[in-house]
């Protein structure tokens, strides 16, 4: 006799396992239906029949090895983007690997965000990074290519299926290892994945030429402002420790603050020349931070629009991710609202320019306490014009300026409010609205085509790899 679902449920609330499928957990979300790569053409296994993940990793006699940092993985293309480096004796509490091995970033937002790549060029062939990545590693090369294996670990509705496997608080949510452990991988002959490979590999490279041209158009808006402010910043020094050192009065230090960077000349030029080239007023003068606080008891919906720093896109400006999270699972640092208008500012390394406009529909957003929120511009502004000015690298060099800390130096809300403002009439202001308005249009064109390019290529490769 088959189960008859009682008549007061939905029926497409409840969907049936067999005792056979349990793998270890018992929640419903890693059992509903979702996709997954399961060809009718090739023999099908597990990921942990063909490949370790997490194994083991000696440094052996290295002394030094390369560093890579979860910011290091660029998404877009599943590479790394740059590595450092680390004495052995200090990568103690990192995650090892070796080269060639595929690194799977296992929190959230950066899992859903793609952030994964193979290691190459380690030196001295092993690295150390994140804690939040999983290290997996074909068990045999002759069987399965590493390059098959990322990008079917790479495929958006494989990311979205992984989200199932979430486990602990809300912002710091973490995918199970029961999810690699099962995933399931259909397996062509060598050649056949080596073709599939060289297919992509093919198809990326257009992309990458697509997302370089894009680049180097929002890299012309920071010379076209300053253009238009009629500013030409001197040639970069070189840095030998003459041209490091610099005298300082003791009358100009400004309160308790001893540290180097907030007195060096550099930065006292920049504002010299902001004041040469237009009126100029502190960021506070001309605009309020908003100080609404996010109350959970008075929210009632069931779950609320969450940005979190690594959501924010630093190339063109976007939001990447935002994440729907339940009220219950509200995470600690889920306590600024952000309305539609809204400017934000990342408060942690603000010189990287995680700036944004929030110009989505949403009624509210509510963001990390790591951002400040500008709301209620003097009218005399253009909002887009000040986002303009915000994300320009004479404005990031003043945010640096006034940051405090060490591995991850912030700027408080003050020492932000005292940042210099050039402000040009508002025809000006328009003007270059619409102008850095018409280059990112053609950047994102240039992206789109670039995603397009490689999307048909998937398509195509996973008719082969499904049959």
């Amino acid at each position: 006799m088959s189960y008859q679902v009682p008549e007061h449920i939905a029926p497409n609330k409840v969907f049936l396992v067999n005792l056979s499928q349990l793998e270890g957990r018992l929640d419903p979300s890693v059992y509903k239906p979702h996709f997954s790569f399961v060809s009718k053409k090739y023999k099908n296994a597990k990921l942990s029949e063909i490949a370790w993940i997490d194994p083991l990793c000696n440094f052996g006699e290295c002394n030094e090895v390369s560093f890579i940092p979860m910011d290091a993985i660029d998404s877009a293309n599943g590479t790394v983007a740059y590595q450092g480096t680390k004495k052995v004796e200090n990568s103690k509490g990192f995650t090892r690997f070796r080269e060639g091995d595929i690194l799977w970033a296992k929190i959230t937002p950066c899992m859903q965000n793609a952030k994964s790549a193979i290691a190459k060029n380690l030196l001295n062939g092993f690295g150390c990074g994140s804690t939040e990545f999983y290290v997996i590693r074909t068990k045999d090369e002759n069987i399965v290519r590493q390059e098959y294996l990322l990008f079917l670990l790479r495929d958006e509705r494989i990311l979205k299926t992984a989200m199932n496997f979430f486990g602990g608080s809300a912002g710091q949510q973490r995918v199970s290892s029961i999810f690699l452990k099962t995933f399931n991988v259909p397996i062509p002959s060598i050649q056949e994945q080596k073709n599939i490979c060289d297919i992509l590999a093919k198809y990326s490279s257009l992309k990458q030429q697509k997302e370089q041209q894009a680049k180097v158009l929002l890299q012309s808006i920071d010379e076209y402002l300053l253009s238009e402010l009629g500013i030409q910043l001197p040639e970069t020094k070189s840095q030998t420790i003459q041209d490091r050192m610099f005298v300082v009065n003791h009358s100009e230090l400004s309160g308790d603050r001893l540290d180097p960077m907030f007195y060096t000349s550099q930065f006292s030029n920049i504002v010299a020349k902001l004041h040469d080239s237009a009126t100029c007023k502190r960021l506070g003068q001309i605009a309020h931070f908003s100080s609404e606080i996010w109350n959970q008891r008075d929210y009632y919906e069931k779950e609320f629009p969450y940005i979190e720093i690594g959501a924010i896109n630093i190339t063109d400006g976007t939001i990447e991710d935002v994440s729907f999270v339940p009220v219950e699972q509200a995470p600690s640092r889920a306590k600024v609202i952000v309305r539609t208008g809204d400017i934000i500012i990342s408060t942690t390394r603000p010189d990287r320019g995680a700036i944004i406009k929030i110009t989505e529909n949403e009624n509210l957003y509510i963001a990390s306490t790591g951002f400040s929120v500008i709301r209620n511009i003097d009218s005399n502004i253009n909002p887009d014009y000040l986002l303009a000015i915000l994300r320009h690298k004479l404005i990031l060099m003043q945010m640096r300026q006034r940051t405090t800390g060490g591995n991850y130096p912030a700027i408080t809300q003050e020492e932000l409010s005292k940042i210099i403002i050039p402000i040009l009439p508002i025809p000006k202001q328009q003007e270059i609205v619409d102008h850095i308005s018409s280059i990112r249009q053609q950047a994102k064109a240039l992206q789109e085509e670039g995603k397009a390019i490689l999307e048909q290529a998937k398509k195509e490769v996973e008719q082969m790899i499904l049959g």
